[in-house]
Order: C-alpha cells, then sequence, then structure tokens
C-alpha cells in the first residue's frame, strides 16, 4: 500500500464518520423517527416498534381479530424483536403501531382539503375511514377518534395527533365518486343505467348518502288526515304546484340534484324564477316549506347546512363542514 496514501484515507474515514454522525442526528430530530416519547429514543427502538406491529399485522392477513387479540398480538411481536437486542419493549402501543393497525382493520383513505386538487400536500388532508356497519354504512367518515379509542380509550389527544400524522404519511390519496349515474342511497349504490341496486364498496368513496332506502316497486302512499277527511299524497300535490310545464321540470330536477349531485343539469328555468312562479299561489310559502322538508328528506341532513353562506366562515373547521354538504338552505 501507498504510505502517501495513508494520511488521506484516514482523513476520508475520519469524515465519513463525521458525515454519518451528522445523518443520524439528523434522522433522529424528524418526526418519522419518533417511536415514542422517551429521551432515548434511537434507530432501533423505531426499527424494533415497525417490525414488531407491521411483522404480526402480515402474519394475521385478513384474519377477523378483536381489538383485545390485534394489542396483545402486536404487543408479543414487539417484545420479540425487542428480545433480540435484549431491550425494554414501550409499555403500551406506540404512535406508529396505532396508525399500521388501523391501517390494516379499516379502509382509510386521504382527501385534500380542496378536494378537487388531487395532489395536495399530504399534512393538508383529512383521514377519512370507511364505516362497514352502522347507520353510515357505504361512506367514508372522519372519525378517526373514534376508531383509535377501539385500541386505546385512553389515548391522549397529543398521541392522536401523531398517529393522524403518521396515518397521512403511509395512506393512500383518493377521490370522491364523481360518477353521475351512482347515487348512494341508505341501502346500497343505485346505478341509473342499469336500475340496479349495487352494494356499498370502499372502492367508491362517498362522504354522504341519502337516508332513504331503494324500493324496486315503491306504491305512493296516501296520507289520510282524519280531522278533516281529506287526502293527500306526494305525486298529486307536486303535480298541482304549477300548471307551466318548465316550473314542474324544473322542480323534478331540483329533486333530482338532491339526489344526485354528480349530475350536471341544464335547468332552463333557473331556480330563482321557479320560486318566483310558485310565490305567485296564495299557499305559496305552505308549498316551499314542504318543498324543502321534501328535498331535506331526499338528501339526508348530512349533506344538507343551514346557514347563510358568510357564515360558514365562522364554524370550526369550516372546509371539513362544506365538504360534507352538497346543498344550503339560508336560515
Amino acid at each position: 500500500m501507498n504510505k502517501d496514501r495513508i494520511p488521506n484515507k484516514v482523513a476520508a474515514n475520519q469524515f465519513g464518520k463525521e458525515v454519518k454522525e451528522m445523518q443520524n442526528e439528523q434522522l433522529l430530530d424528524e418526526r418519522w423517527y419518533e417511536a415514542y416519547e422517551d429521551a432515548d429514543n434511537d434507530a432501533d427502538t423505531f426499527l424494533d416498534t415497525y417490525f414488531g406491529a407491521t411483522g404480526f399485522l402480515k402474519r394475521i392477513g385478513n384474519a377477523s381479530l378483536t381489538a383485545a387479540e390485534v394489542i396483545a398480538g402486536v404487543q408479543a411481536s414487539t417484545a420479540e424483536t425487542f428480545s433480540w437486542r435484549k431491550a425494554t419493549p414501550p409499555a403500551g402501543l406506540t404512535p406508529l403501531q396505532l396508525a399500521y393497525i388501523i391501517m390494516n382493520g379499516h379502509d382509510v383513505a386521504l382527501m385534500p382539503l380542496e378536494y378537487m386538487r388531487y395532489h395536495a400536500p399530504r399534512s393538508c388532508c383529512y383521514v377519512f375511514i370507511y364505516q362497514s356497519d352502522g347507520p353510515d354504512r357505504g361512506i367514508y367518515r372522519t372519525v378517526l377518534e373514534d376508531v383509535i379509542h377501539i385500541y386505546e380509550p385512553d389515548c391522549p389527544e397529543h398521541k392522536m395527533e401523531k398517529v393522524a400524522s403518521w396515518l397521512r404519511d403511509i395512506a393512500k390519496m383518493a377521490k370522491l365518486c364523481t360518477k353521475e349515474h351512482l347515487v348512494p342511497l341508505n341501502n346500497g349504490i343505485f346505478n341509473c343505467r342499469t336500475k340496479k341496486l349495487m352494494p356499498f364498496s370502499p372502492k367508491y368513496m362517498f362522504i354522504g348518502k341519502s337516508p332513504l332506502d331503494y324500493v324496486p316497486h315503491p306504491v305512493n302512499p296516501v296520507i289520510h288526515n282524519p280531522d278533516d277527511g281529506t287526502d293527500w299524497d306526494a305525486e298529486s300535490w307536486l303535480s298541482g304546484l304549477s300548471d307551466d310545464p318548465e316550473t314542474m321540470d324544473g322542480l323534478w330536477e331540483v329533486l333530482d340534484v338532491a339526489l344526485r349531485p354528480n349530475k350536471w343539469y341544464a335547468i332552463q328555468n333557473p331556480l330563482l324564477s321557479l320560486m318566483s312562479n310558485l310565490a305567485a299561489k296564495s299557499d305559496s310559502k305552505l308549498d316551499l316549506a314542504t318543498l324543502s322538508q321534501l328535498v331535506t328528506g331526499l338528501s339526508g341532513w348530512s349533506r344538507f347546512g343551514e346557514c347563510h353562506p358568510n357564515s360558514y366562515l365562522d364554524r370550526k373547521e369550516v372546509l371539513e363542514y362544506i365538504l360534507w354538504r352538497v346543498l344550503n338552505r339560508d336560515s
């Protein structure tokens, strides 16, 4: 070996060692290397907690386990990985482990605040979780805190924020379903092209649905008022609101819009003109109130806003509130 190269080699090794130490310090300072809130966090701790969770979740696959069984399995797997270097595992689940448990047991999707911008930063996205049962079955909801409490009932708020931050890193970006022929209803997704009801699926991202069930052969119900002996039904009432064909077409389109917000309508008779035509009748206030309740019932309260447009700015998490609403009624 050339002796003249020895000092250069020593200097290079020293420089490489310093660079390696700087890189390690930088990595340990980054949020995504934070396994849990101890002062002695290091890369080995992060990797042990990561492999402890992902290794167990990979082994169980799609097996149906209770939350307690999943927690016990992850903790046992984590203890095993820590035992390789004779270290003490964390007492509870870390934010990283909770994030992977939620990813494994639930359909998680990210959606930007301005959902038309698909390439928004992940830090500006909401964490949506698909609901497979309950009243919100078939749609995505921002219920991350409720899901975290399934696995850790006493999870502090600062830890939940870290879980949400992890999910924004590892979950897939998604976009709302904008197919105009698909209508989310209470009991499934109605396909307007095939005229058939499809089962709910997490691949269709809806954040709201109509509270009404699809009925293949509906019967127009007649409501009898025993006080005055009169009968009332929706179809007769709606057809009697106006004699103008364009006004009636506009009314039916308004009802259709309540169910199909993704469909574009070339309404020849604008809504303002439509309301003006109805206002010409002596009982217009009663008719407009009934129409408002009908539209609300079709769309569902979860997709209805009840404040002046300027008042949205005074609401907490205003963008999330607007995302949930496809209609607005000035109150």
